[in-house]
């Protein structure tokens, strides 16, 4: 191995370690961890999940019915427009 793969080796691990590392400004989430969370909150890596609970308290709840709902639209479209019809 040269020196500079060697050298390029151990930078690629530092900032991997820097990624996975707990940040403050992050309330101790990583930053891997939080790019997870704001550009693929449905991915199973994510550390913030949705619980599938058909339980009476979760069916109470008209929030949750409603993010259930729209989640459900998702999976089904791949996507869900957010504008009003012609803009």
């Amino acid at each position: 191995m040269t020196e500079l793969k060697r050298l390029q080796k151990i930078v690629a691990m530092e900032i991997q370690k820097m990624n996975n590392s707990p940040r403050a400004e992050f309330k101790g989430y990583s930053s891997n961890e939080m790019d997870l969370i704001i550009n693929h909150p449905l991915h199973t890596s994510s550390p913030v999940q949705l619980v599938n609970d058909n339980s009476s308290d979760y069916q109470a709840i008209p929030l949750f019915n409603q993010v259930k709902f729209l989640f459900d639209l998702i999976e089904v479209q791949g996507k869900l427009k957010l504008t009003a019809v012609g803009l």
